[in-house]
């Protein structure tokens, strides 16, 4: 058989966007003779598009006759009869090619939702450690904020198409819904994220200017935002105390995933990177945070925590565990639409 110029698009379910990089194979169909025949590999461009000559093959069925004088066999012309099947995001999928023409063919529709990419996806990270602190405590939180925020920029930065800053004056409970409702607000945003680095209790959290809100009130806050908008929030990643107790109120507000410690949060210089440095890379937030929870297997960062608390004069010394849990979708990339 001649060679055929084969070709298409491949699409994500909404249609419009083009599915980039996927490895697409085109199959011959045989219902006998030497078997299904991939005639084409090859792999999709910025626009989704593919194309180029098959291989040559032998397009021929075997077909088996009976007579009164015996049955025999007879290979006879295939019906060409092509299959698609395109591998991308991890998922293969596979249907019926028709060929309209010279490197063409009804586009092949992935049923995957488009992924958000940089430029669709923006992160907010309030810090607030040390207001209302002095001596040798104010120095110790800010040296832990100026890390917090160093890291955070580096590591989300180049992956997100806007990284957002409440710090100080700007890192209270108003300012953090107005930033989210502006953010969500954009029609060009599809995914908003929010990394949380203020002290914590059980179901309180601390912000400018050290000041406790319940998480109750925290929840009924951000609630007042409209619901169109909050569909957009997808993770929370907290570094506050006791962020475990918090997760039930982040998830009620609206976000789809969120972590937090089991007590005092001591681990921060190892978890924190190891988190990150999962997500913006493709892992699932259930994989950064075991990531996250890995990061000092043997604990010792939570250990050398408890005798600078005790000389801090802290009331949770002996509850140090930075241990963190999860609740809501835990398989969430950077790339998932929130869902």
């Amino acid at each position: 058989m001649s060679r055929l110029a084969l070709g298409g698009k491949v699409l994500y379910n909404d249609m419009q966007t083009p599915v980039v990089n996927a490895r697409v194979q085109i199959y011959d169909l045989d219902q006998g003779g030497n078997g299904n025949d991939r005639i084409y590999e090859g792999r999709t461009n910025s626009n989704g598009e593919f194309s180029g000559l098959s291989q040559e093959w032998v397009d021929r069925n075997t077909v088996r006759i009976s007579t009164p004088f015996g049955t025999f066999t007879q290979e006879v012309p295939d019906i060409l009869a092509l299959e698609f099947r395109v591998d991308a995001d991890g998922r293969v999928h596979k249907g019926p090619y028709f060929h309209t023409g010279n490197n063409a063919s009804v586009p092949i529709v992935m049923p995957v939702t488009p992924p958000v990419l940089k430029a669709q996806r923006e992160v907010i990270h309030l810090i607030t450690l040390s207001e209302e602190m002095d001596g040798a405590s104010k120095q110790f939180y800010e040296a832990v904020e100026a890390g917090a925020a160093l890291t955070s920029n580096s590591l989300l930065g180049p992956h997100y198409g806007n990284t957002h800053y409440l710090q100080e004056q700007q890192a209270t409970l108003s300012a953090l819904c107005q930033k989210l409702e502006q953010v969500a607000a954009k029609p060009s945003v599809k995914a908003v994220d929010l990394i949380i680095s203020p002290h914590g209790l059980d179901d309180e959290l601390y912000f400018y200017p050290n000041d406790a809100v319940s998480m109750a009130l925290v929840a009924d806050k951000i609630k007042a935002i409209p619901v169109a908008y909050r569909r957009k929030f997808r993770m929370v990643f907290s570094t506050a105390c006791f962020g475990a107790s918090h997760i039930d109120e982040w998830l009620a507000c609206g976000f789809k995933v969120a972590s937090g410690s089991e007590q005092v949060y001591a681990d921060s210089v190892v978890s924190f990177p190891a988190f990150l440095g999962t997500w913006v890379m493709g892992g699932s937030f259930k994989d950064a945070i075991n990531a996250a929870n890995i990061a000092d297997p043997f604990r010792i960062q939570d250990g050398l925590a408890k005798p600078v608390m005790e000389a801090m004069g802290s009331p949770y010394a002996n509850q140090v565990n930075s241990t963190r849990r999860v609740g809501g979708n835990s398989n969430l990339r950077i790339s998932s639409i929130p869902a």
